[in-house]
Order: structure tokens, then sequence, then C-alpha cells
């Protein structure tokens, strides 16, 4: 518990100065949320994921693609 709270401190202080500094923090998606529509079609998920405004992503699974292959997605 004691570690949680320390954590959730030190991540709030980090937002706080950015904000306080002028700084955009870009806002990102962890894909394991959408992994069975990455599943079923990967390049249309990824082109809704980036419409929707997503700037970045944290990959669950590669599907099978090179790291090339997933820098153009």
């Amino acid at each position: 518990m004691k570690t949680t709270s320390a954590l959730a401190l030190g991540s709030g202080s980090f937002f706080r100065s950015a904000f306080s500094a002028g700084k955009r923090i870009p806002i990102g998606v962890q894909l394991y949320c959408v992994r069975k529509e990455l599943a079923e079609n990967f390049d249309e998920t990824m082109a809704a994921v980036a419409e929707i405004g997503f700037e970045g992503v944290e990959y669950a699974d590669y599907f099978d693609r090179s790291a090339k292959q997933l820098r153009k997605s």
C-alpha cells in the first residue's frame, strides 16, 4: 500500500510540473484494449486509433509484423 501511494504521488508531481511548465503531454493508448479488433483487421484498427487522436501506442502483440511494418502502422 505504501509503495502504491508513493508511486501515485511521484507521478502526480510529474504531471503537475509538466502542466505548470506549459508542456504538452501526448496521449497514448495500450493496444491491449483493442487486441480483438487488431487480430481481425490490424491496419483498419490502427487507423481508427490514430483517427480518435491517440499519438502513441503501447503494443500488446505484434501480430507477426516486423518493426519496419509496425512503424508504418
